[in-house]
């Protein structure tokens, strides 16, 4: 039985990808991160019916603003119950002072 060069190539680049893939340090989530790996750094949505900032991907608020849901426009309600997402601090600060 004769095995062609082809074949054997081929398992060379295939060992050779999974080599790399397994060698490529994955994107781990740290306390201390400043981004997640898709760029944003907080979202800002519902909790309890208040307004709250939660670290982008976190289910435990950061901070629970005293502003309520039920006291904003329909379209601003809205938007918090899906979720606004924050690239930064100075983003959130703005986002903070419109509910202020």
């Amino acid at each position: 039985m004769k095995v062609s060069h082809k074949f054997f190539s081929f398992i060379a680049i295939f060992i050779s990808v999974i080599v790399m893939l397994f060698a490529i340090p994955s994107k781990r989530k740290t306390a201390d991160s400043e981004l997640s790996t898709v760029g944003y750094k907080y979202t800002v949505s519902e909790y309890n019916g208040k307004v709250a900032v939660f670290v982008y991907g976190e289910q435990t608020p950061e901070t629970i603003l005293d502003c309520r849901i039920d006291s904003l426009p329909e379209s601003d309600a809205q938007n918090l119950r899906k979720g606004i997402h924050i690239n930064n601090d100075t983003e959130l600060q703005s986002l903070i002072e419109a509910f202020d």
